[in-house]
């Protein structure tokens, strides 16, 4: 069955100069971003999702009436270089055009219900930051290039990167899934209440971890791997959701607050 939605645009200034505000109102659970270079996604007390561009239109194709060329099909844009579609089991946002000024991509400001469910995904080399702030649901993230940057989320969540750094900042770490956390090149930092109950698994190859926790360590799973290498196995508070960490080239950091 197919899903009637309304996509409401308005012109808004940003900045100096002129930006665009999409909004949609979301029909399931998850929203799915694909391909967005550079977003900054924020959870809000709200219904509506609602999009902030950073770039102007391009009046060329918008006067003349002209839709977008993406892969194998002709799109209607939103005029904000994104395409949004509907569909039972998320709602999809796709970054469809580029804007590049001085080798610099457009930049997007998300605001979602804070209690939606991410899943992000991107895989060519012009992945620049993903940031995502005050959410509550789960987070799935699977990109080659992006920084990744957390602040304020509760997870549960699977984020892994192959050239990007992981930082992430919990307000509250939830009972209800597993954590896992992998970048292969870069390091992955993590900050989470004192209290919270969980059992660790931690891991780098070559580099080293780190933690100011009070970990009851398992030693006969603990210790060094290979020549370089550490493994760190351990539970806290009398345990509780699986956080499991691997930087492969770099350090694991794992802070109190």
């Amino acid at each position: 069955m197919k899903i009637i939605y309304t996509v409401i645009i308005y012109f808004i200034g940003l900045g100096a100069g002129y930006g665009q505000q999409v909004k949609v109102t979301p029909t399931s659970e998850w929203v799915e971003f694909i391909g967005v270079n550079s977003v900054n996604i924020k959870g809000y007390n709200g219904s509506e999702i609602i999009i902030e561009s950073d770039d102007e239109e391009d009046e060329k194709a918008i006067t003349v009436g002209l839709k977008l060329w993406d892969q194998d099909e002709f799109i209607s844009d939103t005029k904000a270089g994104l395409k949004i579609d509907q569909k039972s089991r998320a709602l999809i946002i796709k970054q469809t055009s580029k804007n590049y000024s001085c080798g610099e991509d457009r930049e997007y400001t998300i605001k979602i219900p804070k209690n939606m469910n991410i899943k992000y995904t991107h895989s060519s080399w012009d992945g620049d930051m993903l940031y995502i702030e005050d959410m509550a649901g789960s987070i799935e993230v699977s990109t080659n290039y992006n920084e990744v940057i957390l602040k304020n989320v509760t997870g549960p969540m699977a984020i892994k990167t192959v050239y990007g750094s992981i930082d992430a900042e919990f307000s509250a770490v939830s009972q209800e899934g597993s954590i896992s956390l992998y970048s292969v090149y870069e390091h992955v930092n993590i900050t989470m209440p004192k209290d919270t109950k969980s059992k660790f698994n931690l891991k780098t190859t070559y580099g080293n971890i780190y933690s100011d926790l009070d970990i009851n360590v398992d030693k006969s799973k603990s210790g060094k791997t290979g020549w370089t290498g550490s493994k760190l196995v351990g539970d806290l508070n009398g345990g509780g959701v699986d956080v499991i960490v691997n930087a492969t080239y770099d350090n694991v950091y794992l802070r109190s607050k």
